[in-house]
């Protein structure tokens, strides 16, 4: 007759919540982890769209100093369309030395940005 290890034929009951210990250990680490990653996953989500937004505020700001320099008149309001969004530019107020835009901005996942942006006379005068 072949000779069966002791473990297996204990009945004092010690194994089982030995047992139920680890494997509640594991859920947990288990758990911790798909958890974990799902908060890494919203926040790479949200650094990527902060990234957009942060883009098209460059490309908007270039293109109106652009537009400034090139144009004579002053520009109240403008509209950019870009791949990743639509910027919105408004003059708010401008003195002698520096104007005051405010930047609309709108990307694909989230409806609407707001950005007040002050830019000095020497940046939008034109090149001679």
């Amino acid at each position: 007759m072949r000779k069966q290890l002791f473990f297996i034929n204990n009945e004092k009951g010690f194994f089982l919540p030995y047992v139920l210990f680890i494997i509640s250990i594991i859920f947990i680490v288990i758990t911790a982890n798909i958890t974990n990653y799902k908060n890494e996953i919203y926040i790479t989500d949200a650094y990527l769209e902060q990234l957009k937004i942060e883009t098209l505020f460059q490309m908007g700001h270039a293109e109106l100093k652009e537009d400034v320099k090139n144009s004579e008149d002053m520009i109240d309001k403008k509209s950019y369309i870009f791949p990743d969004g639509n910027v919105e530019i408004s003059l708010i107020s401008f003195t002698e030395e520096i104007f005051h835009f405010d930047f609309n901005i709108s990307t694909r996942k989230h409806p609407q940005y707001s950005i007040i942006h002050y830019m000095s006379i020497p940046d939008v005068q034109p090149e001679e």
